[in-house]
């Protein structure tokens, strides 16, 4: 029984999408630990950890999440080395941004780089830029004037996100104009 029961995961062609459709749920931690799960991991530090390791990108990713999460004080090592060998670019953004949040600087910078790196989609320069932004960092906000001033790629939807940040980051900037002309 349990999750991937019966109807859950039992049969192979259905089974990664029902896994993959858990992310839809508003707790992000608990859809992640289904996920988990779904793909034969435990949810013990151990299992987690290991699912580090899978062929699956969204597993990485929700791997990271938990363990920030659940273990904060033991996760920024195995993330760390996840991040470092991570091929998917937005998985590697992801991890990153779990670090950064655990305040890791590996993180921070590993941002920084993905934000400013032409070699990457711009969608994924945009990401790195807006957990860049959420933690109030605006290292990145060149590389988001570079996307949206760049030609689109029709498979590369990067614009409106880009756009999405404008506000943020005017809104920082005025507050510290402000702040020097007191």
């Amino acid at each position: 029984g349990g999750l991937c029961g019966s109807s859950m995961c039992q049969y192979s062609a259905a089974w990664p999408q029902q896994c993959d459709s858990f992310l839809m749920d508003s707790d992000m931690v608990a859809s992640c630990e289904r996920v988990i799960q779904c793909h034969h991991f435990r949810t013990s530090e151990q299992g987690v950890i290991a699912a580090l390791d899978s062929d699956k990108a969204q597993l990485r990713a929700c791997a990271s999440l938990v363990l920030s999460d659940r273990w904060p004080k033991d996760a920024a090592s195995p993330i760390e080395a996840a991040m470092l060998k991570e091929s998917d670019q937005l998985t590697r953004v992801g991890l990153a941004w779990d670090l950064a949040r655990l305040g890791d600087n590996a993180g921070r910078e590993m941002l920084v780089s993905e934000c400013h790196s032409v070699s990457e989609w711009g969608s994924t320069r945009v990401q790195a830029a807006r957990w860049m932004s959420e933690l109030h960092d605006d290292s990145c906000v060149d590389s988001v004037l570079d996307v949206l001033q760049a030609d689109s790629d029709p498979q590369d939807d990067a614009k409106y996100p880009a756009l999405d940040l404008v506000p943020s980051f005017i809104g920082r900037l005025t507050a510290q104009e402000d702040r020097k002309s007191t």
